[in-house]
């Protein structure tokens, strides 16, 4: 949409795409306050906005840089999207600000991101299987030479001190997780 000046006021045109995102047209917004209660119902949200645009003003007019932010927008029926906007102020002194939908790219970042821990977890998972398998089976082993050998003490003891060993071993990876 374009505002008419630098100053949030009155807005002279909103892109029929904005209409479509968003479910407003520039009668349902037709100045900066309706578009901030509109999309931004929190009044701390609103607030939060208000200062990054004019810290965005400030930026561009120190450093001609666009002004852009990832802001959360209640759309027409009530439902959340997550937009990239930008800002910039035009040369006839008029504000430009664009507005990308990238709700969905945000929840396929979340997923992924969930889908590397979930994938890490199981690699953990794995390894700490594989760790209690290989003390298993020395107790195991040990066990069968204590019990062939249970008429010999001192063997036995041997047995016995190896099996307390991988106890032991065991017990140790407990405490590290």
């Amino acid at each position: 949409f374009i505002c008419k000046n630098r100053m949030p006021g009155f807005f002279e045109y909103l892109n029929p795409r904005y209409t479509e995102i968003f479910g407003y047209t520039i009668e349902d917004i037709p100045d900066y306050e309706t578009f901030l209660k509109r999309i931004f119902p929190n009044p701390s949200y609103r607030d939060l906005v208000r200062y990054f645009y004019r810290e965005d003003l400030e930026n561009f007019a120190k450093s001609r840089k666009v002004g852009e932010r990832v802001v959360t927008v209640r759309v027409r029926g009530g439902s959340d999207r997550i937009m990239h906007s930008r800002m910039v102020i035009l040369g006839n002194g008029k504000q430009l600000m664009t507005f990308e939908d990238i709700t969905d790219l945000k929840k396929m970042e979340a997923e992924l991101f969930h889908a590397q821990n979930m994938e890490a977890v199981a690699t953990l998972a794995g390894g700490i299987a594989h760790a209690f398998n290989n003390i298993l089976m020395g107790i195991q082993g040990y066990t069968e030479l204590g019990l062939e050998k249970r008429e010999d003490p001192r063997s036995l003891a041997g047995s016995l001190a190896k099996i307390r060993e991988s106890a032991d071993r065991a017990s140790a990876i407990c405490r590290q997780m």
